[in-house]
């Protein structure tokens, strides 16, 4: 499981950019306590459909 930075920074994007990713439900997330995390796998996966969409 990945932070927002680091998550942004795997997929080369800027973390407000990543924000909006997750609000547009564009990837998944996982939110524990007021923490987001990702699982960087899953991520990768989903972008990877939308890139062959």
């Amino acid at each position: 499981m990945r932070d927002r930075h680091r998550m942004a920074a795997l997929i080369g994007v800027s973390v407000p950019t990543l924000d909006r990713m997750v609000s547009a439900a564009e990837i998944p997330s996982l939110t524990i306590g007021n923490r987001r995390l990702f699982d960087a796998d899953a991520v990768i996966e989903a972008l990877t459909r939308r890139a062959s969409e």
